[in-house]
Formats: structure tokens, sequence, C-alpha cells
């Protein structure tokens, strides 16, 4: 039988995305807040997230590095390769991402870290992103933004490049897709949206006049 088509990724526009910034950050948990903004910024996958050290990020020059992922496995949580080449990347951090990093690297450092993540619970251990999503629900409740999942982060990453003009190439690597078709496949939605805009763009600086 044919395969159902796969449900378009869920994100946030420009506007929700700043609304959903505003409420996390007034919802109080800082090391949740540079989480979710790392997410945002980078368009990493969620276990890529958790499963950051500290020594994959380069502070003095602003790359992040993607090396790892973070599964569990007999009721316990290891970094493990990617099975693509292509997870493996590296990323530019923006110089704000950078600050709430140096930010949160401070006030870590008084806490439990058992093994130098950048994200941790409370433990010291890995964090649980099943945690994390949990949280997210609570972040969005009665703000009226859609209801998001962690992996939509990623998701409003890529749309935000796609509307602003990146090729299907860059944004492929710096998701750490195989191939363009992939990008191309979970993000038609958004391209097919980008080129109406494009459209509607041109009509109105050239074409306005003429229908009036």
């Amino acid at each position: 039988p044919p395969k159902n088509d796969t449900p378009p990724a869920a994100y946030l526009n420009d506007a929700q995305s700043k609304q959903f910034l505003q409420a996390l950050h007034d919802f109080g948990d800082f090391q949740f807040e540079v989480f979710c903004n790392l997410m945002l910024a980078t368009g990493l996958r969620p276990g890529e997230c958790t499963a950051l050290h500290w020594d994959d990020i380069n502070m003095e020059t602003g790359l992040l590095y993607v090396r790892y992922t973070l599964i569990r496995t007999n009721g316990t949580f290891v970094r493990q390769t990617p099975k693509t080449a292509q997870s493996e990347r590296r990323i530019v951090l923006p110089a704000y991402i950078l600050g709430l990093l140096r930010q949160h690297r401070e006030q870590q450092e008084s806490k439990p870290n058992l093994h130098g993540s950048v994200f941790c619970n409370l433990s010291g251990d890995y964090i649980n992103a099943i945690n994390l999503n949990a949280k997210l629900k609570r972040v969005i409740a009665g703000t009226g933004l859609p209801d998001i999942h962690l992996h939509s982060l990623r998701h409003t990453h890529a749309s935000l490049l796609i509307n602003s003009d990146v090729t299907a190439k860059v944004i492929a690597d710096r998701l750490g897709h195989a191939n363009t078709n992939t990008t191309l496949n979970v993000y038609s939605h958004v391209f097919a949206e980008s080129e109406v805009k494009a459209m509607q763009a041109v009509e109105m600086a050239l074409f306005a006049s003429k229908t009036e």
C-alpha cells in the first residue's frame, strides 16, 4: 500500500518566535532558556543538544561541534556518534548565544556536573529530553502559541533560514541532513510559503500600479 504523506513539520513564525522567547524568559528557568535559545539558533536535534559537553564549544572562535547524540540504553544515558557522517558538523554561534552560554557556565560552576555537560539535571547527570518537553508545555501554556515540542524549535530554525532565502544546500548542511532531498521533503510546505511571499513581493514591486 502507498505510504501516508509525512505531516508538515510544526514551527513558529517570526512573531510567535519572539513571543515564545519572552514567555521562556518570564518562566524563570535560565538553563532551559539557554537550551531553547541554542536550539532556535542552531537547529540542533534535542538529542544533540542534551549530549553537548563544554569541550564541544570553542568559546573563543564561537564554533560549536556536533559530534554526539544522547541515547538511553539499559536505563542509562550515553553519548553515541551520529549514524551518518553529515550529522557531524560545526556551527558558528551568534554573539548573543555565546553570551548566554558564558553566563550559564558561570552559574553552573557551583552545581554538580558529572560529565562536563552543558546541560544537566539537579544531580549533575545528563538531562532527559522528555522532562524538557514537559517543561516546554508549561512555558507555552496560556500563551496562545501552537502546541509545539522540542523538535519544533529545530523546525523553526529551518523555517527562518528558508524565509531568509538561504539555499537548501546550506540548510541541509546546517541541519545535518544527508542530502538536500531530505530538507526539501521535510520543509516542502515552508518552501512553498516562501515562494508565495517571493511572488507577492515581485508583484507589489513591479505590477501593483498596473492593477490600480
